[in-house]
């Protein structure tokens, strides 16, 4: 029997919405059914190309419980109960993209509550958000087709413009991901804002702003 790409008995260790532990753990699917608080994270990967700074996001592949198909950060994932966020970040980045990395490479951003709803879940997290920069060429990561669909490269200034109007269209680079966890050839695409993972609080846009700050990139 094959394993579910979201376990619904993985165990959560749920927070109040200000982020303090409540000492409670819960199965994953009794955690979105009831919209409990909950720990998870999130990795801006950040790549420097001959043509500038790009952001590297993902494609949540179909099976994923919220959100399936739609453009993510490069690497998102819920705590294990007492885990350190830069340590479950290294390890979601080998389990999603095939990347190693060492938690020293990572830089704080912040911390977001979200909140948002589908058909048949209710999430609510309290994420803590950190940025880095790619260490490797796109090509030699090997993600795995369960959690992720595609690997997307737009330009920064581009997703700043973007998300600033959300009125026009987004260009990007696309590598589909083979079952073997290799990727395909590229192709140029056109997204809006119906192909990104919808938020309420503008995180399209000064997510990757505090990101690219905390790596030390100035803004004009």
């Amino acid at each position: 029997m094959s394993v579910p790409v979201d376990p619904p008995d993985e165990l959560f260790e749920l927070v109040d919405a200000h982020g303090q532990p409540t000492g409670q753990r819960k199965q994953r699917a009794a955690v979105h059914r009831e919209g409990d608080w909950h720990r998870a994270f999130h990795l801006w990967l950040f790549a420097q190309t001959a043509s500038g700074l790009h952001v590297l996001l993902q494609q949540r592949s179909l099976g994923k419980d919220t959100e399936p198909g739609k453009i993510d950060v490069a690497v998102g994932g819920h705590a294990r109960p007492g885990e350190d966020a830069r340590y479950g970040l290294v390890r979601e980045a080998a389990e999603e993209l095939g990347l190693q990395l060492q938690p020293d490479q990572l830089h704080y951003v912040g911390i977001r509550r979200m909140e948002r709803r589908g058909s048949s879940w209710i999430d609510r997290e309290i994420q803590e958000i950190y940025t880095a920069l790619l260490p490797v060429p796109i090509e030699q990561l090997r993600p795995d087709p369960r959690e992720v669909a595609a690997l997307v490269l737009v330009s920064f200034a581009a997703l700043r413009a973007w998300s600033r109007s959300r009125d026009e269209m987004i260009t990007g680079q696309y590598w589909p991901v083979c079952p073997d966890h290799t990727l395909g050839m590229p192709m140029t695409v056109e997204l809006d804002h119906h192909s990104f993972v919808p938020v309420t609080d503008q995180y399209w846009q000064w997510g990757p702003e505090r990101a690219a700050q905390a790596l030390g990139f100035r803004l004009p």
